[in-house]
């Protein structure tokens, strides 16, 4: 059966912050978690939950530039990966995008991220790296993939 997802709501984000390690690993991705994300974003930001809590969790926005549907962050927890579930997020959010009047999804990633690139790869996003995208130095792919 298809995973039931669901609207992020705040006692979501309470939850996925307060347990980053069991989606990342650690508490590096710390920083990629701003609340403004579920609190003013938040018919965009979806989880999918089972009898622990959140399973998985995308975290987008809208975006006028395109218009495009742009996911920010995606976490799984680390005992329900291998299940679809990123992908999953993906098509809900791409629906809800598109509803919204979005042409296309975005993404980005650092390019040593070889399993971002790959995921989106499967997926059928194109990539470009852009020099500089966040700031001098920081290089960033940019996923892109027509929706609609």
């Amino acid at each position: 059966p298809r995973p039931v997802i669901q609207r992020a709501t705040t006692q979501d984000y309470v939850a996925i912050v307060g347990g980053l390690a069991r989606y990342w690993g650690s508490v590096e991705a710390a920083p990629m978690h701003h609340p403004l994300l579920v609190r003013e974003f938040g018919d965009l930001s979806l989880v999918i939950r089972d009898q622990h809590g959140v399973a998985a969790y995308l975290f987008g926005l809208f975006s006028p530039e395109g218009p495009a549907g742009y996911i920010h962050v995606v976490g799984v927890r680390q005992d329900r990966r291998r299940e679809r579930l990123a992908s999953e997020l993906y098509v809900a959010f791409s629906d809800r995008a598109a509803g919204l009047g979005a042409f296309e999804l975005r993404a980005i990633t650092k390019p040593s991220n070889t399993r971002s690139r790959a995921f989106h790869a499967a997926l059928g996003f194109d990539d470009e790296l852009i020099r500089d995208y966040s700031g001098a130095g920081e290089d960033r792919v940019l996923f892109r993939k027509p929706i609609g």
